[in-house]
């Protein structure tokens, strides 16, 4: 029932996709720009799990991860309870470094900002934020939402 990991992996085999991509539920602006980005590190085929979470230089919120499907599945008869949950902790704890890439912003670390749906609170400053967009919130990538902050002075906390 909770194994959502099982879930993951047997869309991605249903697709029969050699990497698959996760985006938290809590992530309600997504970055195709970086999703792009990092889908084509992955299609080097030299990494087995692709992310800008381990060391974060985008926002919380702004979070991609990417698995090596075959991998998981090899995997996946290892995760405990948790790992079944929330899927790519096993990774982050069992992969040595030549089998993890992290995507960093090599513009601006913008780790400060906080862009997750997690408590009343980011439902209020989220809300804020796309009360001042004019087109739809799909059109506004990562930069465009750090200027409404920055421009608006808007506050998280």
């Amino acid at each position: 029932k909770n194994n959502v990991a099982k879930r993951f992996l047997d869309c991605s085999l249903e697709m029969k996709i050699d990497y698959a991509v996760r985006i938290n539920g809590d992530n309600i602006f997504t970055d195709p720009s970086i999703i792009t980005k990092m889908i084509n590190i992955a299609r080097s085929n030299k990494w087995i799990f692709i992310t800008n979470v381990l060391k974060r230089t985008f926002p919380e919120g702004i979070s991609v991860e990417i698995i090596k499907v075959s991998h998981l599945k090899e995997k996946i008869a290892f995760f405990d309870k948790y790992e079944q949950e929330h899927v790519m902790p096993y990774f982050y704890k069992n992969l040595i470094e030549d089998e993890i890439f992290n995507y960093y912003n090599t513009n601006e670390d913008l780790s400060v900002f906080k862009l997750a749906l997690d408590t009343k609170k980011d439902f209020l400053f989220l809300s804020s934020i796309y009360d001042l967009m004019e087109k739809s919130h799909s059109a506004y990538y990562t930069d465009d939402i750090i200027k409404i902050i920055k421009v608006n002075k808007l506050s998280h906390g």
